[in-house]
């Protein structure tokens, strides 16, 4: 994340898992990241879940 914000100037970070990893999950929130959405990107898709981080 500082590598992002620092040297890259990234200002949101944003990753998608599918419900089922929960491991993923946790370690996206131990990163900091929130949950932000879960949606499909097709119809007839399995869904996904979005977080985000906004990085000031």
């Amino acid at each position: 994340m500082v590598h992002g914000r620092e040297i890259l100037g990234i200002k949101n970070i944003l990753a998608i898992t599918s419900p089922s990893n929960l491991r993923p999950i946790r370690v996206l929130k131990k990163l900091g990241l929130h949950f932000k959405d879960e949606r499909s990107l097709s119809l007839g898709s399995s869904p996904i879940r979005v977080f985000s981080q906004y990085i000031a």
